[in-house]
Parts: structure tokens; C-alpha cells; sequence
């Protein structure tokens, strides 16, 4: 529970703790289209921090900021009105701040202030985020926490209910890997084969003057490893610093 904040921070690797507000609400304008409201105290993005994609993160009482999924289902955009049923029966009327890349309930989440969303619904249930000091043990401080009364459950991370998006998209990109594999190695091979052929008449002098196939097997390897070796290190260099953290 929330009470237990002081408790939780003075255990060794915990560097940040707030209490986690969640509740599911609909809209207002559409009844069928379901929200999941997660309100904490402070800044949330200490602990969740989806990408922006427009507008900012909340600052006021009654700013929110909207999942992409619900936003493009509700035609939400900064400044738009966001109304909220919620189970308590009140309704809560909020100000898109922005726009977030989340993949929580396929992008219908909307992130608000605690206090706005338990003064129309007390009930929230909580329970506590914690975020671990740089080189701190999972397993140390999760063994902290059940001896302070914890309950230990397998967690779904980011993705959760998005498992099945994200599993799918894992397969696109191993597929379109594969056939850039394919396509990659057929140009190398015959960038290989025009390099042997270019070589002809140095072979040929080579052969003459006496030399083996290990002469021959040595040159064409050097012409090789020419074209090979600098595509190689650049590709590595650009998967390190460039692609992999824009993906």
C-alpha cells in the first residue's frame, strides 16, 4: 500500500518509490472503448515514460496525457477534451497535454495526476513502483521486499495485453532480416565473382611464374577481404550507435 513509501525507500537499491494509481474508465463519447486511467503523485516519468509523440507531459490537475491507440481511435490531439466515465459513476473531464507511444492495452492508456483521479475515484487500486539504483540486484531488493510483505508475481513489463503485437512484430523483422541476409550475401557473391574475373590476367601470371593454388586462393582473399572487412566493421557500427537505439 501507499503507506509503506518510507519503508520501501530505505531499502538498499531502491532509488526512487511512489505509489501507482490504475483504474479502468470509458469514454464518455464512445461507451465501448475501454481506458486504462494510471495516476501517480509525482512524475511519472521516473518510473513509466513512454515516448512523446506530440504536444508535452502533463504539468496541471486536469492535463492528461493520452496513448497513441486511444488518440487516433477518439481523434484526440493536444488541447482536445478527454471525458471519462468513471466506475464510481462520476465523470472526469481532462486536457491532452500530449500524445505518448505507449503499448500498455494497445495505446489506450491515459496518464494523470493522482490527486485529480482519486477525487472521483478513491477506490483506485494501488500498489507501489519501484525503481532500482544504478547496479542494484533485482533478486536482492525483490528479497527485501517480500520480507517487508511484498507479493511476488511474474510481471508483463511494457508490453502486457500488447504481447501478441509485439510477438508479431518480432516475426516481421526476423522475416525482412532473413531476405536482406539473402539479398546481401547474393551481392557479395557476385561482387566476388566480378572480382576473380577481373584478377584473370594476374592469376594467369602468377600461374606462370610458378605459383600454387595457395598463391591464387591468398590473392583472391586479399580482394576479398578488401570489399568484406571495412562493410563489415561499418555495418557493426552503425547497428551499435545508430540503428539499434532509434529502434
Amino acid at each position: 500500500p501507499a503507506s509503506a513509501v518510507p519503508r520501501v525507500r530505505r531499502v538498499a537499491g531502491v532509488a526512487a518509490v511512489a505509489p501507482r494509481y490504475e483504474v479502468q474508465a470509458l469514454d464518455s463519447f464512445s461507451l465501448g472503448e475501454t481506458i486504462d486511467l494510471v495516476g501517480y503523485p509525482g512524475d511519472h516519468t521516473v518510473f513509466e515514460a513512454p515516448p512523446l509523440v506530440a504536444g508535452r507531459r502533463l504539468r496541471g490537475a486536469a492535463d492528461a496525457e493520452v496513448g497513441r491507440g486511444l488518440a487516433q481511435v477518439l481523434g484526440l490531439s493536444p488541447g482536445s477534451l478527454l471525458a471519462v466515465q468513471l466506475p464510481s459513476g462520476r465523470e472526469e473531464r481532462l486536457r491532452v497535454a500530449g500524445i505518448v507511444d505507449s503499448l500498455q492495452h494497445d495505446g489506450r492508456v491515459v496518464y494523470v495526476p493522482a490527486a485529480a483521479l482519486l477525487a472521483n475515484e478513491p477506490s483506485a487500486s494501488e500498489q507501489l513502483a519501484v525503481r532500482l539504483s544504478a547496479g542494484a540486484s533485482p533478486a536482492a531488493v525483490t528479497r527485501r521486499l517480500v520480507a517487508l510483505g511484498a507479493l511476488r508475481r511474474a510481471a508483463g513489463g511494457a508490453t502486457g495485453r500488447g504481447r501478441s503485437l509485439i510477438q508479431a512484430l518480432s516475426a516481421i523483422l526476423r522475416a525482412v532480416a532473413i531476405v536482406d541476409g539473402l539479398v546481401c550475401v547474393d551481392a557479395l557473391m557476385q561482387a566476388l565473382f566480378l572480382t576473380a574475373r577481373e584478377r584473370r590476367a594476374t592469376i594467369a601470371v602468377l600461374r606462370a611464374c610458378g605459383a600454387g593454388a595457395g598463391a591464387v586462393r591468398l590473392l583472391l582473399g586479399g580482394a576479398a577481404a578488401a570489399a568484406v572487412l571495412p562493410a563489415a566493421v561499418i555495418g557493426a557500427l552503425l547497428e551499435r550507435l545508430v540503428l539499434g537505439p532509434a529502434m
